[in-house]
């Protein structure tokens, strides 16, 4: 918080500036504007807020350690009054990490390009899953304002309108769309990637056999031929947690439950029978995408027997498709011991490391 900024992190003529009387916080802000010397995140926790507009005119030399222990705070304190020092800070590779954590409270479109570049990246994708699941709308806003510059930015962009409309919120993707153009944005949502230069088509494992697995049927009835049920497993495997694949997504209306949530279990079965190998855990992230309540019943009763996500690989990524369903039946399941091949051992493994962790010393 902004109170664990310490007295004479900054002083002026020997005296914190937390302390100061008004008329030295006016030499001391004075003095700043004389010699344009940039703020401190640190200033801002301890001036009077009567001067922060004139630190924000200064400019910002933001830190790495200031970010992390007085940017929150002075965030909450001051709220957005604050936007553009934790703009700054966002933009600033050595404070953007902690700067994206002091975001989370706060919805706002202007921060959007820096959470959609943290989202198409690996180190700070968690913070920028995290901003975009509680600002959905504001992230949906600045993402199609983002989508017209093209480059990559709009590639950022569409990565962030894909796994919002991923995660339901197509309405309002398109609602917002009227004020630029809608079927431009549908296009975009719609857009196979695997059909972009330089993507690699995923290769299907043996078991993943479309004619060995349940068939597919249409919501008005009809079954679908082996061929497309062949194109959404590749569909499948292409996708992630954060990138679902439009037709997967598409999949969830267009086939009834029952089939989808049949083909997706035998497909989980499928992999567990052939060794559970880790580089198609995409079989049992197909679960969560495809799945139903049946589904999420029958997976808990499959985890009792795994001593944690490091068990099973896919387990986290079907976990997040499956948390909600997940936690309200997982009570409901018997206990039973699951043997997994190829996983069994590092199940165990893992158990023992973690029971003898927790064991008590002395």
């Amino acid at each position: 918080m902004a109170q664990s900024v310490y007295d004479d992190a900054i002083k002026w003529n020997g005296v914190s500036l937390r302390k100061l009387t008004p008329e030295a916080v006016e030499a001391f802000i004075a003095h700043r504007e004389k010699w344009a010397l940039p703020s401190a995140i640190q200033d801002f926790a301890l001036a009077s807020r009567s001067i922060h507009e004139r630190l924000m005119a200064l400019g910002f030399s933001p830190s790495e350690y200031w970010s992390r222990w007085a940017l929150p705070g002075v965030m909450v304190n001051s709220g957005l009054a604050l936007l553009p020092l934790l703009r700054a800070a966002l933009e600033d590779p050595t404070s953007s990490e902690n700067a994206l954590a002091a975001a989370q409270p706060f919805g706002e479109v202007a921060v959007v390009p820096a959470v959609a570049k943290a989202f198409a990246g690996k180190k700070q994708k968690a913070l920028a899953r995290s901003w975009l699941l509680r600002h959905p709308r504001h992230g949906i806003a600045g993402a199609l304002a983002l989508l017209s510059e093209g480059g990559a930015p709009g590639a950022d962009a569409t990565r962030v309108l894909r796994y919002l409309d991923g995660r339901g919120h197509r309405a309002s993707i398109l609602e917002l769309a009227a004020a630029y153009d809608v079927a431009a944005v549908t296009r975009v949502l719609d857009e196979d990637p695997l059909a972009a230069p330089k993507v690699k088509k995923p290769v299907l494992p043996a078991f993943a056999d479309a004619g060995a697995l349940p068939e597919l049927v249409a919501v008005d009835g009809k079954k679908v031929d082996a061929k497309d049920v062949g194109e959404l497993l590749v569909q499948l495997a292409f996708s992630n947690a954060d990138e679902v694949h439009p037709g997967v997504i598409a999949a969830k209306s267009r086939y009834t439950a029952k089939s989808r949530a049949e083909l997706a279990w035998a497909l989980f079965d499928a992999w567990l029978k052939s060794g559970a190998d880790a580089k198609q855990g995409w079989c049992m992230q197909a679960v969560g995408f495809l799945g139903d309540d049946e589904c999420a019943r029958r997976l808990a009763a499959l985890a009792k027997g795994w001593p944690g996500e490091r068990a099973c690989p896919g387990g986290p990524r079907c976990a997040a498709q499956h948390r909600d369903r997940y936690r309200a039946r997982e009570h409901q399941s018997p206990r039973r011991e699951v043997e997994v091949p190829g996983v069994q051992g590092r199940c165990t493994r893992a158990h023992r490391r973690d029971r003898v962790r927790a064991r008590p010393h002395g």
